[in-house]
């Protein structure tokens, strides 16, 4: 005979037939608590479930040099990749650039609560720019796919932000050096892919889940609970 649990010296709690006619009386209440973890488990899956998933980064760059033919006799010493992230010229970027160009809002859901101070810094962790001399320099747009929640907006407007950045800096470049010229000398883009995502499909899986889940936590409470109501008999 075999027993599913044994209490001080070899007293029999309960017998092994004991737990499968538990199981049979109460197989309807297992059967809806199963049901309700596998409604749970598809339902919370499906709705926190995004319609695509982004796999990679995304990273726009640009080399540009300036041209200044006030400087073509004398060194040319302005840092021009330092004077783009001034504070004045990322603020007047946004400015120039916020629901008008681009909506920051789509990538960025607490863009519209951020103080204009967070803005600027979240703009200068998105942007890099390195300096390589002699008026040549690299702008580079990098962010990642955990921190974007619109990839199909990004995919379709990242570039024309990029191009925007680079417009708003050459102006600001042209207050201080006003017969400068801003060219691009090379250019890439690296996207990430985006991966449409078969909510259908994963919320079945989790229903399933979700029910032998279900199943099994019932089981286990009517078990302790008769276990329980033994021990205190006794």
């Amino acid at each position: 005979m075999h027993y599913c649990m044994i209490k001080g010296k070899g007293k029999v709690i309960m017998k092994l037939t004991d737990i499968k006619v538990l199981i049979q009386d109460k197989a309807k209440l297992i059967f809806v608590i199963g049901l309700l973890g596998a409604l749970m488990g598809a339902g919370f899956k499906f709705l926190f479930t995004p319609y695509e998933s982004v796999l990679g980064d995304y990273i726009y760059t640009r080399v540009l040099r300036v041209e200044n033919v006030e400087a073509l006799n004398s060194k040319d010493e302005l840092n021009y990749g330092r004077l783009m992230m001034t504070q004045s010229g990322l603020l007047k970027f946004i400015e120039h650039t916020d629901r008008k160009i681009f909506d920051f809002s789509k990538i960025n859901s607490s863009w519209e609560r951020m103080s204009q101070q967070d803005k600027i810094n979240w703009i200068r962790k998105r942007f890099a720019i390195h300096d390589f001399r002699d008026n040549v320099f690299e702008v580079v747009f990098l962010i990642s796919s955990s921190n974007n929640s619109n990839p199909l907006y990004l995919n379709n407007n990242a570039e024309a932000l990029v191009d925007r950045f680079i417009d708003s800096g050459s102006e600001l470049i042209r207050e201080v050096k006003p017969h400068a010229v801003v060219k691009t000398m090379n250019s890439s883009v690296i996207m990430p892919d985006v991966i449409k995502n078969d909510k259908k499909k994963i919320a079945i899986n989790n229903a399933i889940y979700g029910f032998v889940a279900g199943v099994f936590l019932s089981i286990a409470v009517l078990i302790g609970r008769q276990l329980f109501t033994t021990a205190i008999k006794e």
